[in-house]
């Protein structure tokens, strides 16, 4: 279940939606007495038959067992280290790798506008002379969007909201 020709350990086994490798240690039982099967990431399983229990850690997750290298499917116990929650996050944000990492901006997939849009959208309303309304019909978009714009609920990581509101 493991292929160990390289320097990652590679869990040939199942995987979960991450691509951590798990497989089934069976034998629980559930509070009515009926036998359920439980399930083990592989990774956190190397690192307790090598370096013995994880220890308890604070907060909903516990201590995490963590990969200094980049396959969730390693179970090479020289490529794990114990953490938090957060390590896990940070280690996942430096390597580009956060699933959920909002994508902002016109990489999003519902946006309508393009950074160059919302440009020309803030530069001709600071201009004067025209009305988020009329910004909306011209960009094809709802009044809404324009407003969100404005008071920093959309495209805020562009900067032009000031934390108090929108100056013109």
């Amino acid at each position: 279940m493991v292929d160990v020709s390289g320097d990652c350990w590679l869990w040939t086994g199942a995987l979960d939606h991450n691509g951590s490798g798990m497989f089934s240690v069976g034998g629980q039982f559930d509070a009515s007495g009926k036998r359920r099967n439980s399930m083990m990431l592989a990774h956190r399983f190397a690192w307790v038959a090598q370096q013995g229990p994880i220890p308890a850690g604070a907060g909903h997750h516990g201590t995490c067992v963590l990969h200094s290298c980049l396959n969730l499917n390693c179970v090479n116990p020289a490529h794990l280290y114990l953490g938090t929650a957060q390590d896990a996050v940070t280690a996942m944000d430096e390597r580009g790798r956060r699933v959920n990492a909002p994508l902002m901006g016109d990489a999003h997939a519902n946006a309508k506008l393009t950074e160059k849009d919302v440009r020309e959208i803030v530069a001709r309303f600071r201009e004067g002379g025209i009305t988020q309304r009329q910004l909306a019909a011209i960009y094809g978009v709802s009044h809404a969007t324009v407003n969100h714009i404005f008071t920093g609920r959309l495209w805020s990581h562009l900067g032009f909201v000031a934390k108090k509101g929108f100056k013109k």
